[in-house]
């Protein structure tokens, strides 16, 4: 494979920091969870490194990580040996040979999982759209400066304008440990679509052995992933949200580690696990703070739920005046939740995004909402989606039967934001402006809760037919294996058509697709300005054109690296009257104090909303027939030196 070394390494720096804070502080986490919870771990070092990193003598790198990630255990180990007075970890549950052989069978799941986007995309070329061209050229810009401040770190990702601004950019500190340098940025960020699967996986599979309370769940737990396709694979494809798949796929292995550590609740033990667990929380929210739904929501659904059943059991014990206390206090926590999103404040900005929908085919947005849809597959993906229905009420019966409530509920309060996506709920549907009221945002959250609720499903369905039908007391781990390895491989086949959409409009978008960027006439033109221009050349160009794509593919840099619209300052100016280049002596100033000395010009198209010469005006209708010397071109774009401007 030819990106083996870059998914190898990315594999590498995700999880063995990670491990080594757990084996450090915690020795005695079985295996299947530390690796389960070890990416939030290391993303909480990337965190904290790259925060105060800009305060330190130091570029951003693998050897200060390297030393960091030293110190980290240090402090771990020192904290766990002054606790427990021991100082020699007991390392016995990692003689344990079913978890080494889970994981195993974990990476098997993995490599089926991941061969249809293997097989159906193009590493070499670009993962087009608004997101993705942020996410490259920003990992391009750390690279360059090594400045991994989320803070600082985005400098001149708006253009001429050096002022950064702040932005959750751990997924890109992330993969900079990994990253030789500028050129290597496209390598690597394709290389890292298919290592977040891996992290998912684990991380599910680990939430369902804790959730049932039966190791035996964990194989069923692998295999209840290939049901919710949009988490596993489909939607680091569809959207390019590369930042908070990482985030959301890390989450399921740490929610798992929280549960396990909490044991019996209790308020002193709820305190010790937010403290032990404080650093991988800070990882997976800088790596996208949209985490906070799926770990807040299930939380306040679970209190509201306990406060209502203890309420129910007083009053039918006649304790009226505790009961009517208690419900009316799980009603003042709803009402003060209600009041908080919609009443005036600095909190309105973050949920006055209200869904535009409507109260029609609710059947439909009912469907949608509990099957995880998403388009691309053909009208047999229909069918798969039917069973992920009917899967998901038996995965809801089965759990509840089983006392696993607090899953049921969590899965629950997840998928009423889905629905609030779809329909205008008062109240829920003010949650989904934290999911830019994108309903496949609300649906991975509702994954992460319904994953562990198939694997007992499955492990249960499995259990009775051996005892009904194969007179079996124990299901013999080799067929265990071998049957998810079935399933695994049919659900995979099935879903091969709906990943390969996703890849076709992910790598090579037609025209009127919103993310389309560029033909592949242009990209080659792109790929080859490497050999055109100078090293230090510096491009004018309309970012939602393609010409942000040459950072990335050419390692040239770019005026604008993404589809930003400022409104003021230079780079306004500039996009609303380089056209003017011929009369308007100050255009030429702007350019030679900043040595902007080439230009990339295509046709105006549509593009996310808009036309791009109605958002960028200045970039089109310009006169290149004299004061442009024509270098290279591909499909409708050309790459153009600017003469008019030599002094």
């Amino acid at each position: 494979m030819r990106y083996l070394p870059e998914i190898s390494s990315i594999v590498l720096i995700t999880f063995l920091p990670g491990l080594l804070l757990v084996l450090a502080g915690r020795p005695a986490t079985r295996p299947l969870l530390a690796v389960a919870q070890a990416p939030a771990w290391t993303f909480g070092i990337v965190a904290l490194l790259s925060a105060i990193q800009p305060q330190l003598p130091i570029r951003w790198g693998l050897i200060p990580f390297i030393i960091a990630t030293v110190v980290a255990a240090a402090v771990a180990f020192g904290v766990h040996g002054v606790i427990t007075r021991k100082w020699r970890p007991d390392l016995s549950l990692w003689r344990n040979r079913y978890d080494w052989q889970m994981l195993a069978f974990a990476l098997v799941i993995w490599l089926i999982a991941i061969a249809p986007i293997v097989l159906t995309s193009n590493a070499s070329n670009p993962v087009q759209g608004g997101d993705s061209n942020y996410h490259y050229n920003q990992l391009w810009l750390m690279e360059r400066t090594g400045n991994a401040s989320p803070l600082e770190s985005n400098a001149t990702m708006a253009g001429i304008d050096p002022l950064p601004w702040y932005y959750p950019n751990a997924w890109h500190a992330l993969l900079s440990l990994v990253t030789v340098g500028p050129q290597d940025t496209l390598a690597v960020t394709n290389a890292s679509l298919v290592v977040t699967p891996l992290i998912f996986l684990l991380g599910a599979a680990a939430f369902a052995m804790v959730a049932a309370k039966e190791e035996k769940v964990y194989p069923w737990g692998l295999l209840a992933a290939s049901f919710a396709p949009l988490a596993l694979t489909r939607l680091a494809l569809a959207t390019t949200l590369w930042p908070f798949v990482l985030a959301f796929a890390a989450l399921p292995g740490l929610i798992g580690a929280i549960i396990d550590n909490l044991g019996k609740t209790s308020i002193r033990r709820i305190v010790l696990t937010f403290g032990i667990f404080l650093l991988p929380l800070i990882g997976v929210f800088a790596v996208h703070p949209s985490v906070f739904l799926p770990l807040s929501i299930p939380l306040f659904a679970l209190v509201v739920a306990y406060l209502l059943w203890r309420g129910w059991l007083d009053l039918q014990n006649k304790r009226y005046a505790r009961g009517v206390g208690v419900v009316a206090l799980a009603a003042f926590f709803v009402a003060a939740a209600y009041l908080f999103m919609i009443l005036p404040g600095p909190q309105r900005y973050y949920f006055a995004r209200f869904p535009k929908v409507e109260w029609d085919n609710i059947i439909a947005k009912v469907f949608f909402s509990t099957s995880m849809f998403l388009p691309g597959g053909g009208a047999y993906a229909v069918l798969f989606y039917a069973a992920v229905c009917v899967l998901t009420l038996a995965a809801i019966f089965v759990a509840w039967r089983k006392r696993r409530h607090a899953l049921v509920i969590a899965w629950f309060s997840q998928w009423l934001i889905v629905l609030g996506s779809y329909l205008p709920i008062d109240g829920i549907s003010h949650l989904t402006a934290l999911y830019y009221s994108n309903p496949n945002r609300a649906e991975f959250a509702a994954a992460i809760f319904l994953v562990p609720m198939l694997g007992i499903l499955f492990y249960e369905a499995a259990s009775w037919l051996a005892k009904r039908q194969w007179k079996l007391t124990e299901i013999p781990l080799t067929r265990t294996l071998g049957v998810c390895t079935v399933i695994m491989l049919a659900v995979t086949a099935y879903g091969f058509k709906g990943v390969a959409h996703d890849t076709k409009t992910t790598f090579n978008p037609s025209e009127d697709n919103v993310r389309y960027l560029a033909t592949p006439e242009e990209v080659e033109m792109i790929k080859s300005a490497a050999d055109i221009l100078p090293k230090d050349a510096y491009v004018l160009g309309d970012p939602a054109a393609g010409a942000a794509l040459l950072q990335p593919l050419s390692n040239i840099r770019v005026v604008w690296p993404y589809p930003n619209y400022p409104q003021t300052g230079l780079d306004a100016f500039l996009l609303q009257r380089f056209r003017l280049i011929d009369s308007d002596p100050f255009i030429c100033k702007i350019l030679n104090d900043h040595g902007i000395k080439y230009f990339y010009d295509d046709k105006a198209r549509y593009y996310n909303g808009g036309y791009t010469d109605e958002l960028r005006p200045g970039l089109y209708g310009v006169d290149t027939s004299k004061g442009f010397t024509k270098l290279a071109s591909g499909g409708s774009a050309t790459l153009y030196r600017i003469d008019a401007c030599n002094k």
